[in-house]
């Protein structure tokens, strides 16, 4: 798999779909907003919920809470 730094719009979107669904939110719904599947929307939001975990040194519970969306 290939990296590549993220655009600060990509950076933003990503905020607004994680920030939407901690609002309950579907991602079906989301994804008709954004132009994009459902299934991208839960790709991207649940990776950025996983580095969180793997790298933010909070406790698992806590960073699951403040997620508020079940994997």
């Amino acid at each position: 798999m290939t990296w590549r730094i993220a655009s600060r719009r990509e950076d933003a979107r990503d905020m607004l779909m994680i920030a939407t669904r901690c609002d309950g939110v579907s991602a079906g719904v989301i994804g008709r907003l954004l132009g994009m599947s459902d299934s991208a929307v839960r790709v991207i939001t649940n990776r950025v919920r996983a580095a969180d975990l793997a790298e933010g040194g909070e406790p698992r519970e806590a960073v699951l809470a403040a997620y508020g969306w079940r994997a």
